[in-house]
């Protein structure tokens, strides 16, 4: 699916709501993905597409996103008319906010590799069978996130892993509501050096870095060394 386009009102973009085969997503309309990408199944998100979730996107399979500096990939509500055009054509009576959508969620045996892509306006509060977790939340998975943004995120955090292996570089990470980077267990301590925090101090711990004015991160969450300006 490539190169399309909608004429006339109503929703426009391609909900998905399973994936149960290999696919590909190249630019055109967005997705809007509420869906599971099953075991043993690779989901490729080619540069220039725009994702706007109806709610999660549940990887128990293989994510790939892999844009590029020209051509970033965005995941960002279905309110946001800036990318994509009006996608929930409404005419721009809604704009986006924090928690539009839940996000992306990684199950044991699953990975997502993410490079140069912006995901912004997701982290819905709490709901049955989610819980409150960030725009990302690693369950067991496998998680890479390169040259990337977190931004504008609401309901604590914007990773938040339960176990697992993340990895977060050369990425920026602020304006999330609470936290940027949270790890509930100490077995699977996050790898989140040489990331932009919003601010040349680096994100805030109470012990750590204590002065830091960006936002804050949990213990088990390696941070140090933090870059001094925005790499993306």
């Amino acid at each position: 699916s490539f190169g399309n386009r909608t004429e006339g009102g109503g929703r426009q973009g391609f909900l998905i709501r399973s994936i149960r085969a290999d696919q590909d997503w190249y630019p055109g309309i967005p997705f809007l993905p509420w869906a599971e990408i099953s075991a043993g199944k690779t989901l490729t998100v080619h540069p220039g597409v725009i994702l706007k979730p109806g709610g999660w996107l549940k990887v128990y399979g293989t994510f790939i996103a892999a844009g590029t500096e020209q051509k970033p990939i965005f995941m960002t509500s279905i309110h946001d008319d800036s990318l994509g055009g009006d996608t929930n054509g409404n005419g721009g009576a809604t704009t986006p906010n924090p928690a539009d959508y839940d996000g992306i969620y990684v199950y044991p045996g699953g990975s997502a590799a993410l490079r140069h892509v912006r995901l912004r306006y997701g982290g819905r509060p709490p709901r049955p069978y989610v819980g409150t977790y960030g725009v990302i939340k690693n369950m067991g998975g496998s998680v890479t996130l390169d040259r990337s943004r977190i931004e504008r995120n609401l309901w604590g955090y914007g990773a938040w892993q339960g176990n697992g292996n993340n990895v977060i570089t050369q990425s920026s990470i602020q304006e999330n509501n609470v936290s940027g980077v949270f790890s509930a267990s100490g077995t699977s301590p996050v790898s989140a050096k040489n990331n932009w925090w919003g601010t040349s101090t680096g994100p805030y711990h109470p012990t750590l870095n204590p002065t830091g004015a960006g936002n804050s991160v949990s213990d088990h969450v390696g941070f140090i060394p933090w870059l001094m300006g925005d790499p993306n």
